[in-house]
């Protein structure tokens, strides 16, 4: 499966030729990492006994295709990389709207998104604009102590599973 949702440039995400900055992808990607979180029922911030879950991102990559100008809409697609003992490496490919073939209106959506078994990439001919990765380590939050990473709590592996895929099938 595939956490897809749908943005928009804004003029205040662009450089002085109206072109996206390439800093907002970062943006982009951290506002579609917590949309997938809502959509499975968490928050990037999440309570437990006596203490706080949170996933502090520890790298983040994003390679460049081509421009994504002023007022373009286009998708997001994320999906999970790899899951590590504590780790999650989320995947997140950019391609302009013109490129998805059915498109689901996400406004009635809550958590801003949609989630589908259709690839928008599985055409080889279908390339992202933009590709992102960020790597996010699941923490245990006390008040007045250090951030401890802790292995990712079972049934939320089992969640995170269902959006892996193989990147050499990509």
């Amino acid at each position: 499966m595939y956490f897809q949702k749908l943005e928009r440039v804004e003029f205040r995400d662009t450089d002085a030729a109206g072109i996206a900055h390439f800093s907002v992808f970062f943006n982009w990607m951290e506002q579609s990492e917590h949309a997938f979180l809502r959509h499975l029922g968490w928050s990037v911030v999440q309570p437990a006994d006596g203490f706080k879950i949170s996933w502090p991102r520890v790298s983040a990559h994003c390679d460049y295709k081509r421009p994504v100008r002023f007022e373009e809409v286009f998708g997001v697609q994320v999906d999970v990389a790899k899951i590590g003992r504590s780790s999650c490496d989320y995947r997140f490919r950019f391609l302009d709207a013109s490129g998805v073939k059915k498109m689901v209106d996400p406004l009635g959506d809550p958590a801003g998104g949609w989630v589908s078994r259709e690839d928008w990439f599985r055409d080889a001919a279908v390339r992202p604009f933009a590709q992102g990765l960020l790597t996010a380590v699941c923490c245990r939050i006390v008040p007045g102590q250090s951030h401890e990473s802790m292995e990712i709590p079972r049934e939320w592996r089992e969640k995170l599973e269902s959006f892996m895929h193989r990147e050499d099938s990509q």
